[in-house]
Formats: C-alpha cells, structure tokens, sequence
C-alpha cells in the first residue's frame, strides 16, 4: 500500500485520500500556480496506524461519550483521544515512506499541515481548527506528523465537527509536507471582499516574515483593496509593522540587533525548528509591504486561481527571491449566498435615523464600524449604512429591520448560547474604551503643528484602528437594554441591563472626543496646506494620510464639492442623492408624504404651551441667527445649546427620549418640550408660526 502521493499526482477530487489542503495544492501545482514543492501523507496512512495500533474501536467508544454542549465531555475525550495517539509507534513502513519523500524534496526546512478530508466546503472550513508546524527539520518530522493527526481531536476540532455536523461522517485525516519557502513577505488575500462582500473587489493582507503572523491574527497587516473591473487598487491601509515571525536563526543579532523572543508554537519546541519574533526597525516597518506593482502581480494570480476554481477563494501566499507563491486556497465560508429572483425582490427599506452635527472623519469612521467591522468582530453586521451630509451636518440612514431586528436576534443568540456573555463583552468595552482614552491623554495639551508629518500620521492612523475596534462593542452595549425593554428575557437578564447602562455611563464621552479630536487633525492638515479652515469638517481620511505619508497635495475643489453634499457609501463618497444610490443599489428609501402634514406629533417631555416663529438649528454654526422668543426646532441638542436654549420659548426636537439633553434642560427651564417626531426638521421652514402644544405631543402648523 502507498502511502503518500506527490502533489503532481493530485488533483482537486483527491480530498477524500489528501484532504481539503493536500487536494487543493495538488490542483494548483497541476493549473500551473506557483506552489511550493511538497508531497501528502496520504489519510490511508492514518488509518493503517489506528489499525495497526488497535486504537479504533477506543476513539470510537471515547467520541460516543461526547455531548458537545458540555464543554468538560469534549476536553475529556480530546484529552485521552490524544494521548493514545501520540503515545503509540508509528509503523515503520509509514515512517519509512514518509522519510525517503522528504529526501525527495531536497529541503532543510519543511511546513507540516494537517488536512482533514471533509475540509472546507462552501459551508464549513476547518482552516484553524486542526494543527500546523512551521520549520520542521528532517529529525522532527515523524512527530509532527503524529502530532497532525493527533490534532484531528482537540477539543476545538472535535467541538467543529459536532457543531458542523459531521460527527456522523467518516472523517479523516491526511497531512501536507511542503518545503518552506523562507518569505520576505506573506499574508493572506480574498478574492471577493469577505466583509463588504463586494464580487468586484478582491482584499489582500500582508506583513514582513512569515504569513502565520497574519493568520493567526497576532498583528495587524497593511492591507490593499483591488478593483476586479476596470483593474486598479482602490484602498491602502499601510500599518506600521513593530515585530514579524521569522524561521528561529534566521535573523541573527549580527544581522538583526534587536529583541528576539523564542516561539512556542508552530513546530518551536526544538532549538533546531520553529520560529521567533523579532523586532523590526522604524525604517523597515514603516514601509508599504508590497510595491504597488506588486499588488496588481499578486492580484493577477489570486484572480487565475479564482477563475480556474469557479469559487471565491481564501488564499495564503509568500513571496521570496522577487517571487510569488500560493500555499493555500480554500473556498471563503462566510460570504452570504447570492439571492435568488424572488429573494431579491424583497428588498431593505432605509429611514433616517438620527441626524449630527458631525465631520467627515467620524461619518467614515462609523459607516467603517457598521459595514465591516461589526461582521469581522461579531459575525453579524449590515448590508449597508448611508450617511449623508449635507447643511453641516450628517444624517444616517439604515435598514430598520437589520437594526432593529437583527440586532435584537443577534444579542439574545449570544445570550442564550453564552450566559455570561454581556458580563464578558462589558469587559472589552472598558478595555477598549481606555485604549482610545489614553492616545487622547497623551495627545491632550499637545500641539498638533510639533509634530512631523510622519508622527502625524501615525498618530491619526492608531486613533482610527482603535475607534474602529471600539465601535461594535460601544454600539452593542448602548443598545443592548434598548433591545430587552418588553421583551420575555427582561426578567431573567434585568442585572445584565443594569450592568449595560453602568457600562455605557463611562463611554458616553467618547463620541464627541472623536469627532473633535478628526477635526483638529483636519484642521492641522489644512492649515499646513494654506487652505482655509471651513473645510475642516469635509476633509477625507485618506486625504489626510496621503498628504502627511506622500506630500500629496489637498484638493481643495473637491473639498469644497463635499460642503454642498455627499454620501459614505460601500462604494466610498459619492454625489448622487441618496434616494438614487439606494435605488441603484436594490434597497428603497421610506418616503413621507411631508407637503400636506398640517400638524406633528411626538412626545411630551415637558407641557405648555408657546406660539412662535420657527428657527431650525442643525449645528453650532446657525446660533447666531437665533432671536428670543423663537421655536427652536433642531434634530437633538447637546451642551453647546445651551445660549439658543435660554432664548427659545419652546424646543421641538426630531429624536430623542424622556432622558434626552432638550428634554432634562426644559423641565430644568419650565419651558415646553416636545422631542422624537422624527419630521420636525423636515416639515417645518424657518418662519413658520407654529403653536407648541406640550400637553397633547402635537405641533400645529397656523401659518407656513
């Protein structure tokens, strides 16, 4: 019996005797993709061992003792599983073949990859779940090979095949040995975005070592936004890189004077093999890892791969000596499914939802947060999330039933599948929380024009990382006691709603010190460039990051073009009116017929009654117009109003609840209130006589 194929003798239907990974690189190695040279310990090598050495019937008998919702019976069973794998002799014919392959390859170091052979699906991938060992040498390598298939039973992975599942299923496992190509650079690449899910945009990930770095998540990579059609790259985010993974000696002090700390992992509990992070200096880290030719090189191969496989594909790449290789590919699981005709037709309707007196930076932030990062960070997250600016101030417009709807599921999901959950997700929110206060301490009393340009942008650019980070957990606590209110598990989660409200209390600041703290960024930028400062609050992030990393210079024409109006889109900003985007795009905008509204309606946050002229107020820039004894019709307000609020005789507000800032200052005043009717600013013109009835929640309209 043979027990290991070269990848040259394998072809993509071979998964069932090579695994997912062994199949797919055979494939690759056969459509002419640059793959590194390697052969498969074949899974019939795997089960030959468990015959040999008596061991079915006893992992059998163990796995049937596991209730996977009982965490304790899944380590148990990993734990003996295991064991009696790696305490049993590997049989001399399986090490014997397994050795003289490895001659074949005529190399020092080798990869050793786990490779189950119901692995990755369109619906399931078990990329993390089973074990790899990064710079094997020739002494470690039977070792790990059993360690391989021990891996096929860690608690993760047995847990996965439970949750998948596929513990009906006859699963196996086979493992990739793969001669190590010693990257200068690595990562990974999608060739559809996995978080915009746009078909037209491919991502890829990369750093400086070795690409485990990146897959494990241990650091933050540059990353690049590719365009499928017309062929261009449309985003960089270029991080400084402080320290990679690098083969353990490979980067010797003489060479590399700076801090190395051993690895444990992947394959590092030999002197001879494994890894190690090594420091990487400012002037090295700083840079973009890939040139951008060779963003389109690599972007070119990752688009063959996904052509040949008919699929999106994750892939892992490395290139080393001015040359790209691909060493693995995998189809991508997380992309929803294409809709079909009748699924398309049920369409998302969008509504404003709130309306502030933001700049440019924070819009991009958010809509960065609710788009992408939510589904990086929780799995779940939105189609789309429009803000639109226009008037100096920005109004947000999403889909009810995803934030109403899908937010609800999504947080009684997590809270009935992990009941301490909340208890653990108020923990990051502090944790992160304090993250963005301490860059602001130490920016706090700074001045801003001290700092070089380079400085500049690494500031900004770590500010920017962090709220990202922030914004899921920030958004899930304000709305979580939201969510409980009238709901069957108030009851049972009444302490946890109390722990969110004590926990939002400490981050309510945070918001305003972003926007204030993008503006004075902007303003900095502007200033430097000896344009005037009213367009702080339309200057773009990537603007600002090209003219502090590149000196490239503002452009002060479509600054200005962004003062009349703009949309932060998934497509980026755009001119259209929104009504036109979101019809372009499948979805539909709610209309109200405004024009015949005669009166409006909302809540009463404190009664009386008060006739006046109607002053609508968007922003701090519209309070010198303000006269006494007007309406003051506005879409929330804050502290700032408070010299518009003295002089106003009535407050109508378009959102906003009993606790709001309008609502507390007018039973603080005694003056009439009414807050949340959502049109207020809509329906109503400056000039208008209205009469403020607070005791019925109504605005009559006597003479437009």
């Amino acid at each position: 019996m043979k027990f290991t194929k070269n990848f040259t003798e394998l072809r993509k239907d071979d998964a069932a005797i090579a695994g997912g990974k062994g199949a797919s690189l055979g494939e690759m190695t056969q459509a002419g993709i640059p793959v590194p040279p390697g052969f498969v310990v074949l899974s019939s090598a795997f089960e030959q061992f468990l015959k040999e050495t008596d061991l079915n019937v006893e992992i059998d008998t163990v796995l049937h003792s596991v209730n996977h919702q009982e965490i304790h019976t899944v380590e148990h069973a990993s734990e003996k599983i295991q064991a009696l794998i790696l305490k049993a002799k590997m049989p001399e014919d399986i090490g014997q073949e397994i050795q003289a392959e490895f001659k074949k390859l005529g190399a020092e170091f080798v990869a050793v990859r786990s490779s189950a052979t119901a692995e990755d699906s369109s619906a399931a991938a078990w990329a993390g779940q089973l074990d790899s060992f990064l710079n094997t040498i020739e002494k470690d390598l039977l070792e790990k090979v059993q360690h391989c298939w021990a891996s096929l039973f860690t608690p993760r992975a047995i847990f996965y095949r439970f949750e998948k599942g596929l513990h009906t299923q006859k699963i196996s496992v086979a493992v990739v040995i793969q001669k190590m190509v010693e990257s200068e650079t690595a990562g990974i690449a999608f060739s559809v975005h996995p978080v915009t899910e746009d078909r037209n945009q491919l991502i890829i990930e990369g750093a400086l070592g070795l690409g485990e770095a990146v897959v494990s998540g241990q650091i933050t990579p540059d990353s690049y936004v590719v365009e499928k059609n017309p062929f261009r790259i449309i985003d960089k985010n270029v991080v400084t890189q402080e320290r990679g993974l690098f083969r353990l000696g490979s980067h010797s002090k003489q060479k590399h004077p700076y801090k190395l700390e051993f690895v444990r992992m992947s394959g590092g509990d030999k002197a001879q093999s494994g890894n190690e992070w090594a420091d990487i200096p400012p002037a090295e880290g700083e840079k973009q890892v890939l040139s951008d030719e060779q963003i389109l090189e690599l972007s070119e191969l990752i688009l063959k791969i996904e052509k040949h496989y008919g699929f999106p594909c994750d892939i892992e790449w490395a290139r080393a000596g001015r040359k790209f290789y691909i060493v693995q590919s995998r189809p991508i699981t997380t992309l929803s499914k294409l809709p079909t005709t009748s699924e398309a037709k049920q369409k998302l309707v969008f509504e404003k939802s709130i309306t502030r007196d933001w700049g440019m930076i924070y819009a991009e932030i958010w809509h960065k947060v609710f788009t992408e990062e939510f589904k990086k960070q929780l799995g779940w997250g939105y189609t789309e999330v429009v803000f639109e600016g226009k008037d100096n101030t920005i109004s947000v417009y999403r889909a009810p039933a995803e934030h109403i709807d899908g937010m609800r599921g999504f947080i009684l999901s997590c809270l009935s599948e992990k009941p301490n959950w909340l208890k653990e997700h108020a923990r990051i929110v502090v944790e992160q929380v304090k993250a963005v206060f301490d860059l602001l301490e130490i920016l706090r009393g700074k001045e801003y024009s001290t700092y070089s340009p380079k400085e500049l942008a690494n500031i900004f650019q770590e500010f920017i990382i962090r709220n990202v980070k922030l914004g899921p957990a920030f958004i899930m606590m304000l709305w979580f006691p939201i969510q409980m209110e009238d709901y069957p598990l108030a009851e049972k989660y009444g302490n946890d709603v109390q722990l969110a409200k004590d926990t939002r209390a400490q981050i309510e600041k945070i918001g305003p010190l972003v926007d204030v703290f993008g503006r004075e960024i902007a303003s900095e930028v502007l200033r430097r460039s000896q344009l005037p400062e009213k367009l702080t609050r339309f200057v773009m992030i990537e603007e600002i990051l090209e003219y502090l990393k590149a000196q490239k210079k503002l452009d002060a024409k479509k600054i200005e073009a962004r003062s009349n109006y703009f949309l932060v889109t998934r497509k980026g900003i755009i001119h259209k009116d929104i009504d036109d985007y979101l019809k372009n795009s499948g979805f539909e905008l709610k209309k109200q017929d405004l024009k015949k509204a005669s009166e409006i309606k909302g809540k009463a946050a404190y009664k009386g009654h008060a006739i006046g002229v109607v002053r609508i107020i968007r922003s701090k820039e519209g309070f010198g117009n303000f006269n006494e004894g007007e309406i003051l019709v506005t879409t929330m307000t804050t502290p700032d109003f408070l010299p518009v609020l003295e002089k106003a005789s009535a407050f109508v507000t378009d959102e906003g609840g009993v606790t709001s800032h309008a609502a507390i200052i007018a039973r603080e005043m005694g003056k009439p209130c009414i807050i949340g009717t959502k049109i207020a600013t809509q329906v109503l013109k400056n000039g208008d006589l209205v009469e403020v009835d607070a005791d019925k929640g109504v605005v009559r309209i006597l003479n437009k």
